[in-house]
């Protein structure tokens, strides 16, 4: 926890400096980062320093960092993988340096890295994360067809509360999205909303 709290102070210099300061500073947060020893700790380290290398608008950087993340988190083992559930901490892990792609616009390596959880609610999340960022970008058709992979994906979460919370957020994105709800979308809207009668 010392690292995370250097970490930290580091990442709130990085904001405060100037641009030479501040790549200085991320500079250090990342060898730091290097020397968290628990996988899943020092994921979360370089997820938010990719986020503050792609605020300073270092892409490459950010992009190695997530790299660096994504391989890490594949050995992120928690007590129930042995019984065969998946693990949340590596799935939610996944996810958010999935969201952090989006981020970069590098959308290829976010389904890459999403394809990597068994965690269907978590890969319905990035994927209605990535049609937001679509919508942004002013591709529509692509933003309906993630969207609509999303509602595909939140049919096979098995629990109802965060099917629930599922089709909320994608609810909520094609509203923000402007995205009309097609035949498509209905007729999987229809069935997953039976399912829970």
């Amino acid at each position: 926890h010392a690292h995370a709290g250097r970490l930290s102070l580091l990442a709130q210099y990085a904001e405060a400096g100037q641009a030479d300061r501040s790549s200085e500073a991320l500079s250090q947060a990342a060898q730091i980062a290097g020397t968290i020893e628990q996988p899943y700790d020092r994921t979360q380290a370089l997820v938010e320093l990719a986020g503050k290398y792609l605020e300073a608008g270092q892409k490459d950087k950010a992009s190695s960092m997530l790299s660096q993340a994504a391989e890490l988190a594949r050995t992120i083992q928690t007590p129930s993988e042995a019984s065969g559930v998946p693990s949340v901490p590596k799935a939610w892990t996944l996810a958010k340096i999935a969201a952090r792609y989006v981020d970069a616009e590098q959308y290829d390596r976010a389904v890459k890295v999403v394809d990597g959880t068994e965690n269907h609610f978590y890969k319905a999340w990035v994927l209605a994360e990535m049609a937001d960022q679509y919508a942004k970008a002013g591709q529509a058709n692509k933003a309906s067809e993630t969207l609509f992979q999303a509602l595909q994906m939140t049919q096979a979460v098995d629990n109802n509360n965060y099917k629930a919370r599922s089709l909320a957020n994608i609810g909520g994105k094609y509203t923000a999205t402007e995205q009309k709800v097609d035949d498509k979308a209905k007729s999987i809207l229809y069935e997953i909303v039976e399912g829970f009668e």
